[in-house]
């Protein structure tokens, strides 16, 4: 599974609404995949510190702060997924 992370203002990822169909190319081949979005803020919490505590380099690209165990800050977390949608695509 590949996720994604985007901001809810764009638009790329509505097309995705409802587990749409679609090509992935990786590395000069194609894949057969299904994209789903998940837009509520609860999906979208849950989802962006799971992809935080398993990459917390990225932290600081969604204004998330880490506690004194690289653990991501749960607060900062709640405000970041408000403005982001979650995209998850499995091949």
């Amino acid at each position: 599974m590949l996720t994604v992370i985007s901001n809810r203002d764009r638009t790329w990822w509505r097309n995705l609404r409802g587990g749409c169909p679609l090509t992935i190319h990786l590395q000069g081949r194609g894949f057969d995949a299904v994209g789903m979005v998940i837009e509520d803020d609860a999906g979208v919490t849950r989802d962006l510190a799971d992809y935080l505590q398993k990459n917390p380099q990225l932290a600081k690209y969604f204004s998330v702060s880490l506690d004194t165990a690289g653990q991501p800050s749960s607060q900062d977390v709640a405000q970041a997924a408000r403005t982001r949608v979650v995209v998850q695509v499995r091949l």
